[in-house]
């Protein structure tokens, strides 16, 4: 599958359905598409984090080189949207330690060694067994979403102010919902 940054749910489901866990490198790369963005819930509903990238020439937009940028303070901003979102959460404080690093010092050049590395810790998190095999060579099938999933709804931190708001990144479930994420996926 491709790669995306802290994927949603609904790719998770999907994921988790592969015998092997297969990441590919080498396709098109879009702007405007999950590689460098995800979807949270705060206070006052959905927010969209988007990773800043340096500009790729027109003809040469393969997602393998593309590079983070680093000129704004994205992960500084990210963190504290996380912090804002899910700090009350029940697991928030349980998981903060293994994501901070990401955010705090981040070692990676590459978008996709940027987002496989989170999947790393994501799949600890969940205790997934299976191993991630990144592929650099193989152009990456596309991943359709399924238009039928929907998110068994559970306790998210606003659900006081509003409704469920289904399908968010997988951070969303992983802080909610904590050891017992893995059984909404499979």
């Amino acid at each position: 599958m491709q790669i995306y940054y802290l994927p949603n749910i609904a790719y998770f489901t999907e994921f988790l359905k592969q015998e092997e866990l297969i990441l590919h490198v080498n396709d098109h790369y879009s702007r405007r598409s999950s590689r460098n963005r995800t979807e949270i819930v705060g206070a006052n509903g959905k927010q969209v984090l988007s990773i800043p990238t340096q500009k790729l020439n027109l003809e040469d937009r393969n997602y393998n080189k593309v590079i983070l940028s680093y000129a704004e303070s994205w992960l500084k901003q990210h963190w504290r949207s996380f912090e804002a979102s899910y700090r009350r959460s029940a697991y928030f404080e349980y998981y903060e330690d293994k994501l901070y690093p990401f955010f705090e010092k981040p070692n990676a050049e590459y978008l996709w060694e940027f987002n496989v590395e989170l999947m790393k810790v994501i799949l600890t998190i969940l205790k997934i067994d299976k191993p991630l095999i990144v592929n650099l060579i193989d152009e990456a099938p596309i991943y359709q979403a399924n238009p039928s999933f929907i998110t068994k709804p559970y306790q998210q931190v606003f659900s006081n102010k509003q409704d469920f708001v289904p399908n968010l990144s997988i951070l969303d479930l992983i802080f909610n919902v904590g050891p017992q994420s893995k059984s909404f996926l499979l």
